[in-house]
């Protein structure tokens, strides 16, 4: 074994670290573990005990590797000496990491610490291998468990190959009378739609015109089993029937909605082994999640009357939850903030609106006249409805404009059809949630809108001082609520329990009056986020 002067030496330990998948029995290999000597001395590298090394590693403390991840090539930053220093002590070092890519394939890195008054000079740049890269394929079975449960959730999720072309999940049971029985399969496909099969029968559910995305990107796929029972009277008898349902998620967005094949019984507790095959790397195991039925935030509305009685509205679908999740809405997320009323030019205020190819010259003069008004940096986003990216000359006018954000509006979160129709107006609650993730205070204005004055003062400064609610919608339509509110809605929201039914648009005494929103100002708070939730539920 080769030895440095330690005086003249600061030692770095320099190693490749790979990790399995497999949490309870943690493995890594290593390779080219060097010494090396940042000094004037030699570089010294010597070769000692992997196995010694291995075996501390595995003993380390907290997440000293990534048990969830595979065919993944570390640098292990948790064994150099600096990790065990002190504040000053790595202050001392300056100790810099270099990292390059010279290809599509592979990423080498390294460590440069300067040790003496002359600057070192970088390494020569190293070959980072071939750029005919080997593609990421997965084709394997695991075994899982799974439960008679209400709910439950598959969660895989991976990194996609350049030239991806389907993803393919199967379901298989081994019960004796069907032995490595495929129950169900989800596929979907860059050149082909998403279809779920029932092997064994004729019956293939299609989704026309959902497809996977090419190229390179984290993928997260949800596949949501369902159980659902329901109480049956048949001759003075009480039966109780299973239903089993499944909903897709990919990256968060919902395929179609609620699907529950009849004639087929798909025993999901049956099920104990997933079956993955794709052009893509896996950052572990497909995981089994198990959902209480008791959903951890309130699914239905409840109102306290004036004489103190509750009234309880029917519960929502909790299949739809996964809404509430993705726009931070839940009860979880309530907001113990007093969050100050941003204004116009301000990083947190924002204007938006949506159109497609028909209000394309009215999106124009709004843009216009918030530009003329506002001024050209204060911030607007538009959200295309799928249309008005497809006319180039349109693309290239709204690419000219200073601070125009523009977003495509994504229909298929909306999983009941009748309200993806642009003039159901069902998605302007969605884009609203998106916005307010980012944005403390949001104005929505439709592109009918022109501004004549830039003072917005009479509405945002009584909001700041809380002597208007932080949701305001000054338009009002002339009529009342009732006659256009479909009396479905008010099961599920009970805000009103002694009206009469209207037979005309005219207001009668206990009637309140329905508001535009063609202009909406929404600031972030609480009391937002309530309304947000129940509106987003009751889309």
């Amino acid at each position: 074994m080769a030895v440095a002067d330690s005086k003249k030496c600061k030692f770095i330990l320099w190693h490749n670290v790979m990790p399995t998948m497999d949490q309870k029995k943690p493995q890594i290999s290593l390779t080219e573990l060097n010494f090396v000597c940042l000094g004037k001395a030699e570089v010294v590298m010597t070769d000692f005990n992997g196995h010694a090394m291995q075996n501390d590693f595995l003993r380390s403390n907290g997440p000293s590797f990534l048990v969830d991840y595979a065919d993944l090539w570390l640098l292990g930053l948790d064994m150099l000496p600096m990790a065990h220093q002190t504040e000053e002590q790595r202050e001392q070092l300056k100790m810099k990491l270099f990292i390059h890519r010279s290809s599509k394939c592979f990423m080498e890195a390294w460590f440069i610490q300067p040790s003496d008054s002359v600057g070192p000079s970088d390494p020569k740049m190293p070959s980072a291998g071939q750029s005919n890269c080997p593609s990421k394929s997965v084709d394997q079975i695991f075994t899982t468990t799974f439960t008679n449960t209400e709910q439950q959730i598959i969660s895989i999720e991976a990194l996609t190959d350049a030239n991806i072309k389907s993803v393919m999940v199967e379901l298989l049971s081994t019960k004796k009378e069907s032995a490595n029985r495929t129950e169900v399969s989800f596929k979907i496909g860059t050149d082909t739609d998403f279809e779920v099969a029932l092997p064994g029968t004729s019956k293939l559910m299609k989704s026309e015109g959902l497809r996977l995305a090419r190229g390179i990107y984290l993928l997260n796929l949800d596949i949501v089993l369902i159980n659902r029972r329901f109480k049956l009277k048949m001759s003075n008898k009480e039966f109780v029937a299973n239903i089993h349902c499944f909903m897709i998620r990919l990256n968060g967005t919902q395929f179609g909605g609620l699907n529950c094949p009849t004639g087929e019984k798909l025993a999901w507790e049956a099920i104990n082994r997933i079956k993955v095959q794709s052009q893509m790397l896996l950052f572990g195991i497909p995981i089994v999640k198990q959902i209480d039925n008791k959903m951890p935030f309130e699914m239905a509305y409840t109102l306290k009357m004036n004489d103190s009685r509750m009234i309880r509205g029917k519960k929502f679908d909790c299949s739809f939850a996964w809404l509430l999740e993705r726009y931070k809405l839940s009860d979880k997320y309530s907001n113990k903030t007093n969050t100050e009323v941003k204004l116009p030019k301000n990083s947190k205020f924002v204007f938006v609106t949506a159109a497609n190819n028909a209000y394309f010259r009215t999106l124009r003069v709004l843009i216009a006249s918030i530009k003329q008004t506002f001024g050209c940096k204060q911030k607007i986003i538009f959200y295309d409805l799928e249309s008005v990216r497809q006319n180039k000359e349109w693309v290239t006018e709204l690419n000219s404009v200073c601070e125009l954000e523009w977003r495509i509006f994504n229909f298929s979160q909306m999983v009941v059809g009748r309200v993806r129709h642009p003039k159901s107006y069902a998605w302007k609650i969605f884009v609203m949630a998106d916005v307010l993730l980012e944005y403390d205070t949001v104005i929505w204005v439709d592109t009918s809108i022109f501004f004549a004055s830039a003072n917005l003062s009479s509405l945002l400064k009584p909001l700041q001082k809380g002597k208007i609610g932080p949701v305001q919608m000054p338009g009002f339509t002339s009529h009342g609520m009732n006659i256009a509110t479909h009396p479905g809605m008010y099961e599920y929201l009970p805000l009103y329990t002694n009206f009469e039914p209207n037979k005309t648009y005219e207001l009668s005494g206990n009637d309140p009056p329905q508001f535009e929103a063609n202009f909406i100002i929404l600031h972030k708070t609480e009391q937002t986020r309530q309304l947000m939730k129940w509106h987003n539920l009751n889309y």
